[in-house]
């Protein structure tokens, strides 16, 4: 019975050294070298003529660099409007 306790405790020692590994160490260099390029088709609104286009380039195992490109026809300006409400109180209730 003493050494099955023993060799299940070596055991659950060595799986818990196991998974302290971080996942990066057993990656091989082949996936660190490869990078993945993704550029969806390209978004165009005729009513404004705003297209808007993205890219995301793998730069690293975890990162990624995105691209957003926004690009209009024309500028318009909108005035914002603006409702002032005056409150006055004559009441002593707030002396």
């Amino acid at each position: 019975m003493t050494h099955l306790k023993r060799f299940a405790s070596c055991l659950l020692a060595i799986l818990l050294v196991v998974t302290l590994i971080p996942s990066g160490v057993l990656a091989t260099a082949e996936a660190a070298e490869t990078t993945q390029t993704l550029t969806p088709t390209p978004i165009a609104n005729t009513e404004d003529g705003v297209a808007v286009s993205k890219t995301a380039v793998q730069t690293a195992i975890d990162e990624w660099q995105v691209t957003l490109n926004i690009s209009g026809g024309g500028s318009t300006t909108v005035k914002p409007q603006f409702d002032i409400t005056l409150v006055t109180d004559y009441s002593d209730s707030m002396v």
